[in-house]
């Protein structure tokens, strides 16, 4: 099994053994993803921005069970932040597939966009990791204040990417691709259609 690290957060004494515990308990599952809190960097709790989960905006504890276990969609949406690779887990078998991770968008976006289709998911809805925020973060997007030039500094990366090829169009086509030439049955072709408006 992979774990992914960031290396400023905490990872809490259960952690492991509650992912593993999900592996173990369902071959099929091949993702595993979990909830988080807040921390600074005095390990106080940080009033971030509440993150929700699907169209209905659901707090972690009010996802049902069958979200939990068999809506991966719903994961994929999560607003208003994509996916944190330190809040993940993924079955090792599937690194032929993850790799290489596509250049010019975050590893954990790729990874759960990657698997969801191909593989089985399940989300535990405890907090298993303290996400820590302080002014020092290489990610700055729950920091930086709005500015005229916040948002000048977004558009130029944007821009940036398009000229680099690494469009969010060309993002879902890799996917695509990286899909039809591994060997990974398909689970949940929905999935696909969803990808495939982007390009």
């Amino acid at each position: 099994m992979i774990f992914l690290c960031d290396q400023d957060d905490l990872w809490h004494p259960e952690k492991i053994a509650q992912v593993v515990a999900t592996f173990n308990a369902e071959p099929d599952v091949g993702l595993v993803l979990h909830d988080f809190c807040w921390i600074d960097d005095n390990n106080k709790p940080y009033l971030g921005p509440v993150d929700t989960y699907g169209p209905h905006h659901l707090r972690a504890a009010q996802l049902p069970q069958e979200i939990k276990e068999n809506s991966i969609s719903v994961f994929m949406q999560p607003y208003p932040r994509a996916w944190c690779g330190c809040m993940m887990a993924y079955r090792r078998h599937f690194n032929p597939v993850v790799l290489p991770i596509f250049p010019g968008k975050g590893h954990d976006d790729w990874i759960l966009k990657l698997l969801g289709p191909i593989t089985e998911t399940r989300f535990i809805a405890s907090p298993l990791v303290s996400y820590r925020m302080h002014e020092k973060n290489t990610n700055r997007r729950d920091l930086d204040k709005r500015t005229l030039q916040y948002f000048w500094q977004r558009f130029t990366k944007k821009i940036t990417l398009v000229i680099n090829g690494h469009s969010k169009k060309n993002f879902y086509k890799s996917i695509i691709l990286a899909l039809d030439k591994s060997k990974f049955e398909i689970r949940h072709p929905k999935i696909l259609k969803y990808y495939k408006k982007y390009y």
